[in-house]
């Protein structure tokens, strides 16, 4: 990526958890509801699990070894 790109995601990363901090939060059910930048940081972190996983299956579960068609 190029250079601007790199700071174009970063400024739209901070606005979006500056507009929580100083969005109205409304009296919500939940506990999680109620803390800044709750729903950025889950999808983040969901994010990054997928990745994960999805790496560690294909590594594992997936991928064949160098010499598979050389075996009698």
């Amino acid at each position: 990526m190029k250079k601007w790109h790199w700071i174009a995601l970063i400024a739209v990363i901070v606005l979006s958890l500056l507009a929580q901090f100083f969005g109205d939060i409304a009296e919500e059910e939940s506990w999680y509801n109620k803390l800044p930048a709750f729903w950025a940081v889950y999808g983040f972190t969901g994010c990054f699990l997928i990745i994960v996983v999805s790496k560690a299956i294909g590594k594992y579960f997936l991928q064949k070894k160098e010499d598979y068609y050389d075996e009698p």
